[in-house]
């Protein structure tokens, strides 16, 4: 597995959150305390909103998924 970290608008999250249901199929949604996450088997993604309309997400996701072109420029290094 690997780690990417996004901040995005919450339109781009939904392209990622829908790409990856797309590729892997629906994921369980989970609530903690100050986050939420959606796990799967090959990937969880836990996400938190900030006091805008940004999402900081952080993915851990198999190697063999690749970032859709339209978020690439929300990845945080």
């Amino acid at each position: 597995m690997i780690k990417i970290q996004f901040y995005v608008p919450s339109d781009a999250f939904g392209v990622l959150v829908s790409g990856l249901e797309q590729q892997f199929g629906a994921a369980r949604a989970v609530l903690d305390l100050d986050y939420a996450s959606l796990r799967h088997e090959n990937y969880t993604l836990s996400y938190a909103i900030d006091h805008g309309d940004r999402v900081l997400a952080l993915l851990d996701v198999t190697p063999s998924w690749q970032i859709p072109e339209q978020l690439q420029a929300y990845r945080r290094a």
